[in-house]
C-alpha cells in the first residue's frame, strides 16, 4: 500500500523482462523450464548495473576485461573462487551474445566463440558444484544453462529486439532515475518508450 505523496510506478524489472523472456520464446518457438526461465530474468536484472567481480588478484569489471582473460582468471583461481569466475563467464557471455548480437555481428566479432566460453563456463559451475556438494543453486540448472545455451542466446537477443532503439537497460535506468528525481522530461521519456509512470513530475524541468 502507498504512503501518501509516494510515487507509484507501473514498471517492476522482473516483471518487464519476464514478459519480454515470454514473447521470446513463443517468437524462437523455444521451451524453457520455470527454473530457466527465473535464472535469465535475474540475469537480465543484474546487467542493469552490472557490479565487479571481487576476486583475490582484485576487482574485474566483466565488461573491460576480455573473455579470455576471465577464463584465464579461472583457470588460476584457488578453488574457493573458481566456481565465482566461471558462474559470471557463463552470464557474461550469455548477456553479450544475445543482447549485443547485432554489434558483435556488426563487428565480424565470432559470436561462436563466446558461446563456446559460455556454454563451457555453466559445464564447469556444474560439475564444481557436484564436487563441492553446495548448498547453493542445484547442478542441474547449470547442465541446463550449459546444453541450451544457443537457444538462451536466440531468446535473449529477442528480449534485446523487442525494447527497439532503446534498449531495455536504458528504460530500467531512466525508471530508476523517476524514482528518484520525478521531472516532467524524465516522465516524457518513459511515456515515450511506453512506460506509463502515475504521479510525480513536480520538479523543473530541466533537472536531470
Amino acid at each position: 500500500m502507498s504512503t501518501p505523496g509516494q510515487i507509484k510506478l507501473t514498471l517492476n524489472p522482473g516483471e518487464f523482462f519476464r514478459e519480454l523472456i515470454h514473447t521470446a520464446t513463443s517468437n524462437q518457438q523455444i521451451s524453457i523450464s520455470p527454473d530457466m526461465e527465473f535464472y535469465l530474468v535475474n540475469l537480465l536484472c543484474e546487467f542493469i548495473s552490472p557490479v565487479k567481480l571481487a576476486i583475490s588478484i582484485g576487482e574485474i569489471d566483466v565488461f573491460d576485461t576480455p573473455l579470455a582473460l576471465l577464463v584465464k582468471a579461472a583457470l588460476e583461481a584457488p578453488p574457493s573462487e573458481q566456481l565465482k569466475i566461471y558462474k559470471v563467464l557463463g552470464d557474461t557471455s550469455l548477456y553479450l551474445s544475445g543482447y549485443f548480437q547485432d554489434y558483435c555481428l556488426r563487428k565480424t566479432i565470432d559470436l561462436d566463440y563466446f558461446m563456446s566460453i559460455g556454454s563451457h563456463a555453466y559445464r564447469n559451475v556444474s560439475s564444481l558444484l557436484k564436487y563441492q556438494r553446495s548448498s547453493g543453486p542445484r547442478p542441474a540448472i547449470f547442465a541446463e544453462l550449459s546444453e541450451q545455451f544457443s537457444g538462451l542466446v536466440s531468446i535473449v537477443a529477442d528480449v534485446a529486439d523487442q525494447s527497439g532503439s532503446t534498449k531495455a537497460s536504458d528504460i530500467l535506468t531512466l525508471y530508476d532515475r523517476w524514482s528518484q528525481t520525478p521531472t516532467d522530461r524524465l516522465r516524457k521519456l518513459l511515456l515515450k518508450n511506453g512506460v506509463i509512470p502515475q504521479g510525480g513530475g513536480t520538479k523543473d524541468k530541466n533537472t536531470q
